[in-house]
């Protein structure tokens, strides 16, 4: 985040990034949130289903994860990241022609919900 403010990014101003790094350097953890563990979605950069078969892999896991008592949450921050910083990308250390097609942190949420929230009633609008 610190290179792409530095360097004038335009996601830097979109996602005030200049407030996530003041909250990390105050001992916040604003990317991962503390998670004890993150899943990441890679395939080849040349295969066209990629990012849509990641999001069913991810969105599959999500909704598994309930089951066992965890908690997810989808890491746009670290996609960022690891799509454009290269030492996060040799880290990963990826297969060649690999990419991050999507990121989650799963662990055991502090906070279990006993309900559906509630919602607003759906507008619909339907045309025969």
């Amino acid at each position: 985040m610190r290179y792409l403010v530095d360097n004038k990014d335009p996601l830097a101003a979109m996602f005030n990034m200049s407030r996530l790094i003041k909250a990390a350097e105050s001992g916040s953890d604003p990317v991962l949130r503390g998670a004890p563990a993150l899943v990441v979605a890679h395939g080849p950069k040349t295969y066209g289903g990629a990012i849509i078969d990641s999001t069913i892999a991810l969105t599959t896991l999500e909704l598994a994860a309930f089951s066992f008592g965890l908690g997810t949450c989808w890491a746009g921050f670290f996609q960022i990241a690891a799509a454009g910083w290269g030492p996060l990308q040799d880290i990963l250390n990826f297969p060649a022609g690999h990419v991050n097609f999507g990121s989650m942190v799963i662990g055991y949420p502090k906070f279990m919900h006993h309900r559906i929230p509630l919602r607003n009633e759906a507008a619909i609008t339907w045309l025969v």
